[in-house]
């Protein structure tokens, strides 16, 4: 075939035409075919005749070979882009997985002038948006209260020292600390206000802030139920200073006659009386006494609700306190077939350190 194809290209030559970079196989002195590139041309007389052939041929070995290396690294390196494309069209789809099931949190991206680049499903179904609406056409301050940012502005301007206005009031953190955390108000597109803890990171490309990203979750219900909380709480303190005022004025107002009570024994026992009545009067004084006590503790109710109220430790006679106590339990049982006895162990000590009216 190569001898055919020489053959054909000196027939063509010797009628006056050329062949111009032929890309060929020729044999060696070795009998190894090399890669060649052939130009051919005819060689004419003064008179016009072609009396002769030109012919040049150049090696294309090395030519070849570099090709082919070019042609194997361009391979690989489609091999690569092609990998390389999968493994970013499977991190992307991943990632749109990752943010459409956070549909509990807006997730809202900035580049760094604040042009917003991502908007979930979270956040378009938090704000009422859609991405397609914001997303490269928008930045967050359409959905952020004018009087919150200039509030954080004029905060964060006495806070730093600096001039802080626009959209870095809503992005601001200092010195590459990383994140911020607080409460905020987002912006509804019917513009009813939502109550969102708002957590704002920087996004950095070595040491240069490339955007900002915002991941917000609303905590509208969580409020009102805290605010319901409070206003349950108020309730119930206030119900419960009636509660002691009302025991305190209850209180004082029995205190009163009580104590009138306690005079007029005084008054009787001045008088003549038998040993029954003595031991009647006596049993009524020690009843009006407890009762006042108890009363004066009554009085004492809010040192109970602070557990402020301490006993009041003195020495006493069990005796006495037996005795005290029958009275107490007797007027109850007078008027029914039972009779009140003390079975007092031996062992127990005749005073004792302590609070003896509780």
């Amino acid at each position: 075939n190569l001898k055919e194809e020489q053959a054909a290209i000196i027939e063509r030559v010797k009628k006056g035409g050329s062949v111009s970079h032929v890309d060929t196989l020729r044999l060696s002195k070795y009998r190894t075919l090399i890669p060649v590139s052939i130009t051919v041309s005819p060689i004419y007389s003064d008179v016009g005749n072609v009396v002769g052939v030109s012919k040049t041929v150049r090696d294309r070995s090395l030519q070849k070979a570099t090709e082919e290396q070019i042609k194997k690294l361009n391979e690989n390196l489609e091999e690569q882009v092609h990998q390389r494309t999968e493994e970013l069209s499977k991190s992307n789809m991943l990632l749109n997985n990752v943010l459409d099931a956070a549909s509990e949190f807006a997730i809202i991206a900035t580049d760094k002038d604040g042009m917003i680049t991502l908007f979930n499903g979270g956040a378009e179904n938090m704000l009422g948006y859609r991405a397609s609406e914001l997303v490269g056409h928008r930045t967050p301050g359409v959905l952020h209260l004018d009087s919150e940012v200039q509030a954080r502005a004029e905060e964060l301007s006495e806070q730093y020292d600096c001039k802080i206005d626009g959209f870095r009031t809503f992005v601001y953190i200092p010195e590459r600390q990383g994140s911020e955390t607080r409460e905020w108000t987002y912006v509804h597109q019917d513009g009813r206000h939502i109550a969102v803890m708002l957590v704002v990171t920087a996004m950095y490309d070595g040491e240069e802030v490339t955007g900002y990203l915002g991941i917000s979750k609303d905590i509208s219900e969580s409020k009102r139920h805290h605010d319901e909380l409070v206003a349950a709480k108020q309730q119930a303190d206030e119900a419960n200073a009636a509660k002691s005022a009302f025991l305190a004025n209850m209180s004082h107002e029995i205190r009163t006659p009580m104590n009138a009570v306690l005079g007029m024994l005084q008054l009787v026992r001045r008088t003549e009386l038998t040993v029954r009545q003595t031991e009647y009067v006596d049993k009524i004084h020690v009843a009006a006494t407890s009762l006042l006590r108890l009363l004066n503790d009554i009085l004492d109710y809010s040192k109970i609700d602070a557990n402020k109220l301490e006993l009041d430790r003195h020495s006493f006679s069990t005796e006495a306190l037996l005795r005290d106590l029958a009275v107490l339990l007797s007027a109850n049982i007078g008027t029914k077939n039972v009779e009140l006895l003390f079975s007092i162990d031996g062992g127990l000590p005749s005073h004792l350190i302590g609070d003896g009216l509780r």
